[in-house]
């Protein structure tokens, strides 16, 4: 018996010592493999920032929206990591990981590719189901790949002697490329691209990797096939994205862009439609005009209420919008300071919305602005919050 349980021990010893004598990776394939962890890392925030943008159209920016895009990221990250880990073991190395990188680029575009039609399916499950539904069928199958990235590179790069220190590197590098995704995409991203050339330069981005790794490896024609579909994934992105970009939906209608103006706190739209001139915020209404006229009730009724009591000498606006309110109680003869967070959002209204000079634009966060101001104003109207999108 005992002979026995030690030939047994032996064997899972020799088992154990074959798996882990693996060859070591080469300095260039360290960085690869660095590269990819890195890249991984900034693409989970970047697809996770750019998930509320691309849900806004139908569903705004609510908490219900962060609610359903944090979920489905932490969700997909969890059974990422644990799928990853079992695929590393039964498939350990450089290659695999490239091939589970390659495929998320895939699956991000073609996440772009099919937003229209599952943002029309979603909305009929309702705000709350819906997004969830949507947040699912668009960036769950890329951020599960991304969750694999980690422990198949810690599968790959650990050094047993050091595994503390080998893995816990690993995790800092995933950790960077987080933060860079994240400031990348707030300063970088959503203020200079759209939406769809955002996702086309993360998902190059997510290729570039395995692309050099086939170089390297001397496998031309899989570098080259590689090379083609990410081109043909690009191009179709683009030119969907293009015609996309030439409507907004709201409430499930169609209104032509006149214009699209990129901006820090969101997707500014102008549309003439229907003989009116309307304002969007991340596919939410902000404002409409027919000629001169506002086409809003909601505007009319802030009118009334503001001059219930007779003309005020001077009001104080929280929140811009398309300034149709604004402009409306300047023409009335009204002195008018407005309070906006967006600075993009006065260019729209002075050059779209005919806002007068005489109205005065400060510019930044009410609550704090309105502390500094040394007049005083008759009336004060907290316009700051329209639809389900706050500033």
């Amino acid at each position: 018996m005992q002979s026995g349980a030690k030939a047994k021990t032996k064997k899972q010893a020799e088992s154990t010592t074959t798996n882990s004598a693996e060859p070591a990776l080469s300095g260039t394939h360290k960085g690869l493999l660095q590269a990819a962890v890195l890249i991984g890392g900034a693409s989970v925030m970047v697809v996770e920032i750019l998930g509320s943008r691309v849900l806004a159209p139908s569903f705004g920016t609510t908490l219900h929206v962060w609610s359903a895009l944090i979920t489905v990221t932490l969700a997909a990250l969890a059974v990422g990591y644990a799928i990853g880990g079992r695929v590393a073991d039964r498939r350990p190395g450089l290659g695999t990981l490239m091939t589970v990188m390659a495929i998320s680029a895939g699956t991000l575009l073609l996440s772009d590719l099919i937003t229209r039609p599952v943002l029309k399916a979603a909305y009929s499950a309702g705000m709350v189901g819906g997004t969830f539904v949507a947040a699912i069928l668009l960036f769950l199958p890329t951020l599960f790949l991304l969750g694999m990235v980690s422990p198949m590179a810690v599968r790959a790069a650990a050094d047993q002697q050091q595994l503390g220190t080998s893995v816990g590197n690993l995790y800092a590098l995933s950790t960077i490329g987080s933060v860079a995704g994240s400031l990348s995409v707030s300063l970088l991203l959503i203020p200079n691209l759209s939406v769809h050339a955002a996702i086309i330069s993360t998902a190059v981005a997510l290729a570039i990797v395995p692309l050099v790794y086939l170089l390297m490896k001397s496998k031309g024609q899989a570098a080259l096939l590689l090379l083609a579909v990410l081109m043909v994934g690009v191009v179709a992105t683009k030119v969907m994205g293009d015609e996309a970009d030439r409507e907004v939906f709201y409430k499930n209608e169609a209104y032509p862009v006149t214009a699209r103006i990129p901006s820090s706190y969101g997707d500014l739209v102008v549309s003439d439609y229907r003989g009116a001139r309307y304002l969007f915020l991340n596919g939410v209404q902000q404002g409409s005009l027919i000629g001169d006229v506002s086409h809003a009730r909601y505007a009319y009724g802030l009118e009334r209420l503001t001059t219930a009591r007779g003309l005020p000498k001077n009001v104080l606006i929280w929140g811009l919008g398309a300034g149709v309110f604004a402009r409306a109680l300047a023409e009335a003869g009204i002195d008018v300071t407005v309070i906006e967070i967006d600075p993009m959002s006065e260019k729209v209204a002075r050059e779209y919305f005919g806002l007068p000079a005489s109205v005065k634009v400060i510019i930044g966060d009410a609550r704090t602005e309105t502390v500094n101001l040394k007049d005083k104003y008759e009336v004060i109207v907290l316009d700051a919050f329209s639809g389900d999108t706050p500033p």
